[in-house]
């Protein structure tokens, strides 16, 4: 959960894995857990900003 909770409140992925003691970035990642409703928030995110570089272009609803 600490690893989770401190990317999650903006804690840089490679300071946390200093911070913890991993050597391999990908050992830290393994313990930030992701949750579904964090995938579609990050998706639309993605998608509205998206939208703004390119207001000309149609998008389906």
């Amino acid at each position: 959960m600490f690893i989770t909770d401190a990317i999650h409140s903006g804690l840089p992925r490679h300071i946390a894995q200093v911070v913890v003691g991993h050597t391999n970035i990908n050992t830290t990642m393994g313990y930030n857990a992701v949750y579904p409703t964090q995938t579609i928030e990050a998706h639309r995110a993605f998608i509205t900003r998206c939208r703004l570089l390119r207001p000309g272009v149609p998008h389906p609803h």
